[in-house]
């Protein structure tokens, strides 16, 4: 099920993780998908309460934390995000600890940065004709 009410299929977008705040309330991070790749999606709010979306896509594999997986070649399939922990910001960077959910073995966390992600496309965005109205329920 597409979390994209009515959008064509090639614009429909799947949920894959639960959104984790950073404890300053400034960033979101959450999973994302569709048809073609997963990714992980950070939100970064700025002080006039603008909001910047940027995309990191899903590596291909992650190697185990398990000692004895990783020396057996093991790898994991990365399908979700099980943890995320959000530093605070230093500068203009935020980096963070991201524990995939995978299958194949549990996967060491990956920390990234905020420049390790990629600005979203802007023509992924779906629009909604103005016959989808929300109908609010008194």
């Amino acid at each position: 099920m597409g979390d994209v009410y009515d959008a064509p299929e090639d614009q429909m977008h799947f949920s894959l993780s639960p959104f984790f705040w950073a404890p300053d309330s400034r960033a979101v991070v959450f999973a994302d998908a569709n048809q073609k790749q997963n990714f992980v999606v950070f939100i970064a709010f700025d002080e006039s309460g603008g909001a910047t979306a940027s995309v990191y896509p899903f590596p291909a594999s992650l190697e185990c934390d398990d000692p004895t997986a990783a020396a057996n070649g093991q790898k994991a399939q990365p399908n979700g995000l099980r943890s995320v922990e959000i530093l605070p910001r230093q500068g203009a960077d935020r980096s963070m600890f991201i524990g995939f959910e995978a299958d194949g073995c549990i996967p060491k966390p990956v920390q990234l940065h905020s420049d390790s992600f990629k600005p979203a496309r802007t023509e992924a965005r779906v629009v909604l004709p103005p016959t989808h109205k929300a109908k609010v329920i008194q």
